[in-house]
């Protein structure tokens, strides 16, 4: 379980009464400590309310608070057998009371201070078996306080005891200088009470013993001097620390062997130091003069010197060595490279190389005993064949000169142009040179009549005439070539293709087109008359026979021009009729511009002659058409339609009953220009009538007041048509539903 209760309540709904709970708590108080530390008598017994339980700390104001004990368990006892009848007992006298809950309900953590128990358990020979919690004055119900145990899942809310240390710390140098007064005193941190603390010194390297927290030694003997410092206190604890102070030998110094060196040559000298105090400082010097004071030498001798080292430590003791530094005379040879050739462009570098030297060598150029360059490799650009000297001196004055040659090599321009080009006046000539054998990069000038044309291998020009242009080459040494090229501009024609002349028929458009050719570069055109209309006009000819020019300029001024005819072809188709009836007739051909006819009947009978005799007696309407046609093809169609003789059809039954058949009674007439129909029942009544041969009876009475029943019907219509003849027609017709 990973909580506990003490408390004083009742369990009715068990079926027990009031009880009381208790709880049992045992630490584990063997947790080592560091030699330096002892326990201060201050411990705290640390108990922490389990988050989230329903089981608050509660008490009943009425009957009392939730006060509990802490009381110090004096037999052993398992947790896995406890019961409350097996429970430990308890001392009679070391027992905590702990105030009530500082608000109720509660769910506060506690500390309570256990310092004289533990005082006990760690100093007082009592055998530690735990604590025992219970409420104050058991037997006054409700009140309770809940505490985690050992199983509860965040470790640092489980129960524990906090014990507090003191430590002590022995302080003292840890280096000093020999016949040094050094203080030594004991450090006390964490101590409740100080006071209560006392200390002992025993100097181990002597055996003497010191009392009391701090002491003033004088240290004389190199070497390592112990010193232990033991603290006591009230209770029972125990705690020592040791302070080793070295005190340092006098420095020592060897700076090694001799050294055998060259002049110019750098030497290191590494000296090896042992005892001294803290940091060394170093001092070289060469016939007591100061050269350097870093640990170790670097430097450079010319001459043999005697080198003598000094250290000095901290506590100001000193050593010296010395070193003999020998240096040997040296053999110095220069060589100043092989003779070189090239062009006036050329940067040669020439390198100078020295042996047998002592230290830096300094490396001067002459030229014609003028002095150009210091340096080992001198780069140089000559313009001409010459010859350099190059002296070589050493750090310790040794010198040798060596010389070398640097021909300059002739050179041809090699200039490759055209001679003769043909150009056009509307597009660029471009002429590329190509130059070889040069030095360096070389300069161009192309020139003719007007000026400078380019100053480039290239030239990009456009030309209207025939010229000469002159080329120029310089290179950076002075080479030069010539050339002189001869540029032709050809002239060139402009070719004009048009339709040949064109027919057209009256009414129609003709698109002009003119197909233009040769010229150089862009080629405008125009048709004259027609200029703001573009290269492809459309037109319609007035006249019977129009002539059309169209005119070319190319980009260079040249022009042409061309023309053509337009031939307009006026058709129009025209017959006359001649008849006596509806049945004979006479056509006579009156078209103009025609050339040829054709007559087209509609029994499919198709003729040419100018004048026709043709008869008719269909009783439908039938059409005649007349084609004209005249030059180029120009075609004009007409026709008329003529009318069959007059018929006037009335049925004699409809069935005006809605469903879509024969609902109503429709007159049919062949060329009726006039009608009029009226419609009477049995009684002479009228029912109906029409003055337009469309209007349809749908069975119903003039007036729209009633259909009329179903029976026979008289009928009375006059007609005419439109040669103005007269039809009369009447019956008997039946309205069937």
């Amino acid at each position: 379980m990973n909580y506990l209760t003490v408390q004083e309540w009742t369990w009715s709904s068990l079926g027990c009464s009031q009880g009381s709970i208790r709880g049992l708590y045992r630490f584990d108080l063997n947790v080592p400590s560091a030699q330096n530390e002892l326990y201060d008598n201050r411990a705290d017994l640390l108990l922490f309310f389990p988050d989230g339980n329903p089981e608050t700390h509660q008490y009943n104001s009425s009957v009392g608070a939730n006060e509990f004990l802490v009381r110090r368990v004096v037999q052993d006892w398992d947790e896995s057998t406890v019961t409350w009848d097996t429970q430990p007992s308890v001392s009679p006298t070391d027992s905590i009371e702990v105030g009530p809950s500082s608000t109720m309900p509660s769910t506060e953590d506690y500390v309570v201070d256990i310092s004289p128990m533990v005082a006990g358990w760690l100093c007082g020979g009592l055998e530690h078996f735990g604590v025992s919690l219970r409420q104050s004055n058991e037997g006054i119900v409700f009140r309770r306080v809940t505490f985690t145990t050992r199983e509860w899942a965040v470790e640092s809310e489980r129960p524990s005891i906090r014990l507090q240390y003191a430590s002590i710390h022995a302080v003292g140098p840890s280096n000093v200088c020999p016949g040094t007064l050094i203080d030594i005193s004991a450090q006390l941190t964490n101590a409740a009470i100080p006071a209560e603390y006392n200390f002992s010194w025993v100097y181990q390297n002597t055996g003497q013993s010191l009392q009391g927290a701090s002491h003033t030694m004088l240290l004389q003997q190199p070497g390592e001097h112990v010193f232990i410092l033991t603290a006591t206190n009230s209770t029972c604890q125990t705690a020592t620390d040791t302070l080793v102070v070295t005190v340092s030998a006098p420095v020592f110094i060897d700076a090694g062997d001799d050294i055998l060196s060259y002049c110019g040559s750098e030497i290191s000298i590494d000296p090896v130091v042992s005892e001294g105090n803290g940091s060394i400082s170093y001092q070289w010097s060469v016939d007591n003069a100061i050269i350097s004071q870093t640990e170790v030498l670097q430097t450079v001798f010319n001459v043999t010197a005697m080198v003598s080292v000094t250290a000095t430590d901290e506590c100001g003791t000193t050593d010296q060595d010395q070193v003999m530094v020998t240096i040997q005379p040296s053999a110095l040879v220069v060589d100043a490279g092989a003779d070189q050739s090239g062009s006036c462009l050329d940067v040669f570098e020439l390198e100078a190389t020295a042996v047998g030297a002592s230290g830096q060598v300094i490396y001067t150029w002459f030229e014609n005993n003028i002095e150009v360059f210091v340096g080992a490799v001198m780069p140089i650009q000559a313009g001409e064949s010459s010859n350099y000297v190059v002296t070589a001196l050493d750090e310790c004055g040794s010198s040798d000169s060596d010389n070398v040659t640097i021909e300059i090599l002739p050179s041809t321009l090699n200039l490759v142009v055209p001679l003769e080009v043909t150009g056009s006046c509307v597009e660029e000539v471009v002429i590329i040179a190509s130059l070889s054998g040069n030095q360096g990069t070389p300069t161009y000038s192309w020139i003719n009549a007007q000026g400078e044309l380019s100053n480039t291998n290239e030239l990009q020009e456009i030309f209207y005439q025939n010229t000469i242009v002159q080329l120029m080459v310089v290179d950076e040494c002075g080479n030069n070539a010539s050339a002189s090229i001869s540029i032709e501009i050809p002239p060139t024609q402009i070719s004009i293709d048009l339709p040949e002349d064109t027919v057209v028929c009256s009414g129609d458009f003709l698109q002009l087109n003119a197909l233009v050719s040769g010229g150089s570069g862009a080629v405008s055109g125009y048709w004259v008359g027609l200029e703001d209309q573009g290269l492809s006009p459309v037109i319609s000819p007035l006249g019977p026979n129009t002539s059309y020019t169209f005119y070319a300029t190319d980009q260079c001024g040249n022009t042409a021009s061309a023309s053509m005819n337009v031939i307009l072809s006026n058709v129009q188709a025209a017959f006359e009729v001649e008849s006596d009836d509806n049945i004979d007739y006479v056509f006579v051909n009156t078209s103009q511009g025609a050339d040829s006819l054709i007559w087209y009947f509609p029994d499919g009978t198709v003729y040419n002659e100018q004048t026709i005799y043709y008869q008719n007696n269909s009783s439908d309407s039938w059409v005649l058409q007349l084609e004209a046609i005249g030059e180029g093809g120009c075609r004009s169609i007409i026709e008329q339609q003529f009318l069959p003789l007059t018929v006037l059809y009335v049925p004699n039954a409809f069935t005006p009953n809605g469903d879509g058949l024969n609902d109503v009674l429709n007159v049919l007439g062949v060329d009726i220009v006039k009608f009029s129909m009226h419609i009477y029942n049995r009684w002479g009544e009228e029912v109906f009538f029409s003055d337009a041969i469309e209007k349809v009876w749908t069975g119903g009475k003039e007036d729209g007041s009633y259909f009329v029943p179903d029976g026979v019907y008289y009928y009375h219509a006059v007609a005419q048509d439109s040669k103005k003849n007269t039809f009369e027609v009447e019956g008997h017709l039946s309205v069937l539903r």
